[in-house]
C-alpha cells in the first residue's frame, strides 16, 4: 500500500509541475484542497489485498492522472492556438508517422468532415502540410511539420524531465511493470473506445 500511494502521489506531481511549467499558473488555484480535495483512504491495520490494490489503481490513481493529462493537453492547445484533438493527432502524427485524412480520422475517432476542418487548422498553425503520397500521386499525407513537432515536445519538455526525475527511485523491474501495465492499458483504453463509438452508431 506504501508502494502505490508513493506512486500516485509522484505521477499526481509529475502532472501538476508540467501545468505550472507550461501554463505559469499558480499552486494554490491549480492544487487547493477545494478544488482537488486529498482522497481519503480506507484505514487498516491488515495489508491491502490484491482487490484493494487494483480498486485503488483504478478508481483513484488512473483516473487522478488522466485528469492532469486532460489539463495539460487543453493548456498546449490554448498555446497554439488550436483544440485539445488537434493537439491528439499531432501525438498521432508523431508517433505512427503521416497518413491520409481518413486514416488520421480514424486514430483521433473523427468524422471526415471534422477531421478535414481539423487538419486546416492545424495548418494554418504551421504544424502540419500536405503532401503527396509517395506509393500513389493521386492521394494526399499529412505530416507533422517540424515546427509543430519541436513547439509541442518544448510543451511537454518539463513533464518529461520531471517524470525521468521520478523514475529514478524505481528499479529497472519496477519500470518494466510500468511499461508492461502501460502497455496493457493502451490496448485496453482503445478497445473500450472503439465498443463505445460502436455504442454510439449503433454498429
Amino acid at each position: 500500500m506504501r508502494r502505490l500511494t508513493k506512486s500516485r502521489e509522484e505521477i499526481y506531481s509529475c502532472a501538476t509541475h508540467l501545468l505550472r511549467y507550461t501554463a505559469n499558473l499558480s499552486y494554490d488555484s491549480l492544487c487547493s484542497a477545494e478544488i482537488f480535495p486529498k482522497v481519503r483512504t480506507a484505514v487498516s491495520d491488515s495489508p491491502p489485498t490484491r482487490a484493494d490494490l487494483i480498486a485503488e489503481l483504478v478508481t483513484d490513481a488512473i483516473p487522478g492522472y488522466a485528469i492532469r493529462v486532460v489539463q495539460l493537453n487543453s493548456v498546449v492547445a490554448t498555446r497554439l492556438g488550436v483544440t485539445d484533438t488537434d493537439v491528439q493527432c499531432l501525438h498521432a502524427l508523431d508517433r505512427y508517422g503521416p497518413a491520409t485524412p481518413g486514416v488520421l480520422a480514424k486514430r483521433v475517432n473523427l468524422t471526415t468532415g471534422s477531421a478535414s476542418r481539423m487538419i486546416d487548422r492545424l495548418e494554418a498553425a504551421g504544424c502540419v502540410r500536405r503532401i503527396p503520397d509517395p506509393t500513389d500521386r493521386r492521394r494526399v499525407l499529412i505530416e507533422p511539420t517540424g515546427d509543430g513537432i519541436a513547439r509541442v515536445s518544448a510543451a511537454y519538455a518539463g513533464l518529461i524531465a520531471r517524470t525521468r526525475d521520478d523514475l529514478a527511485a524505481f528499479t529497472e523491474d519496477e519500470i518494466q511493470v510500468l511499461v508492461r501495465f502501460f502497455r496493457a492499458a493502451e490496448h485496453s483504453t482503445a478497445i473500450a473506445a472503439h465498443l463505445e463509438k460502436g455504442s454510439a452508431t449503433g454498429l
